[in-house]
């Protein structure tokens, strides 16, 4: 059901022995508007000034949950001569929830989670229940906090008994303590390296519209030589900045143990060992009430050691603290006979060519939560820059060319520790088409002419 988000594939509420069926999406939003807009020739044939506009814009939208909304911009258009125009403007825009991340039922689907609560070397985060954490003490703390508030087995701290170590995974089952926490590594098995969850994702009527805020400003430069190998080169250059408000997302399972248990996001869990309660540690960011811990052990006994794992967690769409983003758009577009190049062909050489360069991407979490700067990180896969072009042949019979994009290294997000940093990556692809008659075309191309390998990222 494409509409409404949900597939055979997802497990929702009705779940048969654990064969999952699809749920509809049912609800129903309202909204009313009233806009207007002006475009405003302030000037025209003035020294410096061929042509002078303003396009000025209002509009006011109340839907019926998320509320009233006002949205307006100001754009200018000025043209200093026929080679050289500057454009740019502000706007204020805003998105209200759809009807899926308004009223989605509740529907399962797998995810990557980092449980921070295991002790498996391979899988385990830093900031998690690992050797070396200064802050394991209270990551264990609140990981018994979860498990007892769902029903889990009790398990010993080594707050509450510091010679409850760590003993070598290899001595299960007889030979280790499994009461421990610092022993703590069931997920499918014991000490089985999993770093998947299942998503609970749904629907929340409680969700504000997006609001943003955009300025914008830049050029449009043609050539000001008038030369056959010049007459058709267009630049363009443009500076963005966004500042989102709200965005609305459904969070991954890394994202909310990262979140709950990373001092970065929760620096109650730096505070002095002992010094605050499970529930008190928890009570540090928000994201930490979606955590959901499996009370059953794998013979299915309630409260039993080996219960407590991680399962699944809470997604609802939620109004998260918002994005934060600016970069430069520069592109180059150029066509020229080949005889005018000297070369004694029929047709046109084209070269088009664009580059995005990154100043800013940060990101809070939740109202009130400091922004991370995740420029040059996957994390929405913000590349410091990219770069695309494209070389064409054009004839009177169609075209061909070559396109080709280029990603830089890339260091992997701070809110994904299973993701790698990656190398730079190169794609050429082969496109084409062929003009049959006026009226039938064929086209035909090869993606990834080379067949270079993506690199992998986790």
């Amino acid at each position: 059901a494409p509409d409404t988000g949900n597939s055979g594939e997802q497990p929702g509420t009705g779940v048969v022995n654990q064969i999952a069926l699809p749920k509809p999406t049912q609800g129903d939003i309202s909204v009313k508007e009233v806009y207007s807009e002006l475009l405003f020739p302030v000037l025209s044939d003035f020294p410096a000034v061929e042509r002078l506009e303003l396009e000025l814009g209002a509009r006011y939208s109340d839907y019926s949950l998320s509320g009233g909304i006002w949205t307006f911009k100001a754009l200018g258009d000025w043209e200093v001569t026929d080679w050289l125009r500057f454009r740019g403007g502000y706007q204020r825009a805003n998105r209200a929830p759809n009807i899926f991340e308004l009223y989605a039922p509740v529907a399962g689907g797998l995810g990557l989670s980092n449980d921070a609560c295991l002790n498996i070397a391979s899988q385990t985060p830093e900031f998690g229940n690992v050797p070396g954490n200064p802050n394991r003490v209270n990551v264990q703390v609140a990981c018994n906090e979860l498990m007892v508030r769902d029903g889990g087995f009790d398990y010993t701290t080594l707050l509450e008994d510091p010679g409850a170590v760590d003993q070598n995974p290899g001595l299960y089952p007889g030979g280790l303590d499994q009461t421990r926490m610092s022993n703590f590594r069931w997920t499918l098995g014991y000490n089985l390296a999993f770093p998947f969850s299942i998503a609970l994702q749904e629907g929340n009527t409680d969700l504000d519209s997006e609001k943003a805020k955009t300025i914008t400003a830049g050029a449009v430069i043609r050539s000001p030589v008038s030369s056959p190998l010049l007459d058709r080169l267009t630049i363009t250059v443009d500076y963005y900045s966004i500042d989102l408000k709200g965005t609305i997302a459904a969070p991954s399972g890394t994202e909310i143990y990262t979140q709950c248990f990373n001092p970065q996001y929760n620096p109650l869990m730096a505070s002095p060992a002992g010094s605050l309660s499970g529930s008190e540690l928890l009570a540090g960011n928000p994201y930490c009430a979606l955590i959901n811990r499996y009370p059953f052990d794998a013979a299915g006994v309630r409260g039993a050691v080996g219960s407590g794992t991680d399962r699944t967690y809470r997604a609802p769409f939620l109004n998260k603290g918002g994005t934060r983003t600016s970069g430069i758009d520069v592109t180059v577009n150029w066509t020229a006979d080949f005889d005018d190049l000297g070369i004694n062909i029929p047709g046109a050489l084209n070269f088009y060519g664009s580059a995005n360069f990154l100043l800013k991407f940060e990101e809070a979490a939740f109202a009130g939560a400091e922004y991370v700067d995740y420029t040059g990180t996957l994390e929405n896969e913000s590349y410091d820059y990219k770069l695309f072009g494209t070389l064409t042949y054009i004839g009177d019979w169609g075209s061909i060319g070559l396109r080709g994009r280029y990603l830089p290294e890339i260091d992997p997000s701070y809110a994904n520790p299973l993701a790698f940093k990656t190398e730079d990556y190169t794609q050429f692809d082969l496109f084409g088409r062929y003009q049959v008659t006026d009226t039938f075309e064929v086209r035909a191309g090869i993606d990834n002419l080379f067949d270079t390998d993506p690199p992998i990222v986790g």
